[in-house]
């Protein structure tokens, strides 16, 4: 996880706690009217804080996307990079199991002038 989404999660993680901190406030005071009346001015800025928390939880959103796209690319890559040295190594040891054929020499394509029947023969054989 990056630094840009580790940063984005734990500000997510304190404006939730914050929230919750104010959600605890105003239950623990139900009863109290002269505080639920106050806190009847601060609907505005609630329903702004609470903007705020679906912004910063966009952007952790996106940030945690951002580092799994980044992730299956450089997944990809090294993938791609192994299959390259497999095949080089395969290769290898291609070229040390069966070493190149040699080529083959000029006399050994020509064609012979003796006929079948035309054999030299031997000394031993006699004429």
């Amino acid at each position: 996880m990056t630094k840009n989404a580790k940063y984005s999660w734990l500000l997510l993680a304190a404006f939730m706690l914050i929230q919750l901190g104010a959600s605890y406030l105003t239950y623990t005071n139900q009863n109290n009217l002269g505080f639920l009346m106050e806190m009847k001015d601060y609907i505005p800025f609630m329903f702004y804080f609470s903007l705020l928390g679906f912004i910063l939880f966009g952007i952790a959103f996106m940030a945690s996307r951002m580092d799994v796209n980044k992730a299956k690319k450089e997944t990809t890559t090294l993938t791609s990079e192994i299959n390259t040295l497999k095949a080089k190594l395969f290769d290898m040891q291609e070229a040390q199991t069966n070493p190149p054929a040699t080529a083959p020499h000029i006399s050994e394509n020509l064609p012979t002038t003796e006929s079948p029947g035309n054999e030299p023969k031997t000394p031993d054989e006699g004429e």
